[in-house]
């Protein structure tokens, strides 16, 4: 987090410099950079769009994995962080409740439908449950991320845009 705010301020830098101190070069810079990390983000968006199986299958054995961790080493604080998702999603384990039966675990009361404990258990598993929910936040996630898009078109295009003015400002400045 800490690179990507520092790259963030020597992007804004170069593009702030270049526009109050008229230098084409910095704003040719920041045009340069700007247009990089659009070509990455539209990289990353068509990798993540191709690998989305193995990106779900990576997501679902490091669930698995993490589950087993918690409650075999019996993480108290962990075990809350999952029990508040089997109680928001109304799920139950990684697949079905047996996942806690399959290693001795004991059934946690956010898997129980109704808290007296009527054997009313949520029958489906919460990794699939999230992966579902995530899908359904694709247009909202795509609609940001399209948002920032255009706004960095838009910062490419004006720091041209400004640099070609500057350009052609500085000729009429020679000949008056």
């Amino acid at each position: 987090m800490i690179i990507v705010a520092v790259f963030t301020i020597l992007l804004s830098a170069f593009g702030c410099l270049g526009a109050v101190f008229k230098n084409r070069v910095f704003l040719y810079l920041y045009a340069a950079i700007l247009s990089l990390l659009i070509i990455t983000e539209l990289a990353a968006f068509i990798i993540t769009l191709t690998y989305r199986v193995r990106i779900r299958d990576s997501y679902y054995s490091g669930f698995r994995e993490l589950f087993i961790e918690i409650y075999s080493n019996n993480h108290t604080d962990l075990k809350y962080v999952i029990e508040d998702i089997e109680r928001e999603f109304k799920c139950c384990g990684i697949n079905n409740v047996t996942d806690y039966y399959k290693h001795n675990y004991t059934v946690p009361v956010a898997c129980y439908k109704d808290q007296d404990f009527d054997k009313s258990i949520f029958d489906q598993g919460c990794a699939n449950v999230v992966i579902q929910w995530l899908w359904k936040q694709f247009p909202i996630i795509g609609s940001v991320l399209g948002s920032i898009l255009l706004i960095e078109i838009f910062g490419i295009i004006s720091s041209i845009a400004l640099s070609t003015a500057i350009s052609h400002s500085s000729y009429s400045e020679i000949y008056k």
